[in-house]
């Protein structure tokens, strides 16, 4: 459940906070689309990559009603993820879709125009797939 407006770009090499599982299962630096651009590690961690920033994080906007997004892989058959996407308002299932992911081509279908989102997808399956050394 990464903040909806991060766009993780690169994984994080030296984790300062170690955690169980984190929503895109490893932890990334990236972009603040709310306005901020650059972001404190500690910050990142927290709000960026755990999500459920509203009223936590100074840069979220009050007016955004989706608070967090949650990937899980619901089956994988040859070169292909599926994948289940969940937005949260106030910690509840708001609205759910699932994607497909293309292992070889590195491509999802259908494809996403939101960058944050995109970016959140493709990290999701880059990780789910280092993991299960696929």
């Amino acid at each position: 459940m990464p903040c909806p407006l991060f766009e993780p770009v690169a994984r994080v090499i030296q984790v300062r906070v170690p955690a169980p599982r984190l929503p895109l299962i490893h932890e990334f630096e990236g972009i603040c689309h709310a306005g901020e651009g650059h972001i404190d590690p500690g910050h990142r961690f927290h709000y960026c990559n755990r999500g459920n920033a509203k009223g936590n994080c100074p840069s979220f906007p009050e007016s955004l009603a989706l608070t967090a997004i949650r990937f899980s892989v619901t089956a994988r058959t040859g070169n292909l993820l599926t994948i289940l996407i969940v937005e949260e308002q106030n910690h509840w299932p708001a609205a759910w879709k699932t994607i497909d992911f293309m292992i070889d081509e590195k491509r999802i279908q259908p494809e996403v125009s939101d960058i944050c989102r995109r970016a959140q997808i493709l990290r999701f399956c880059d990780s789910y797939l280092e993991e299960t050394n696929a």
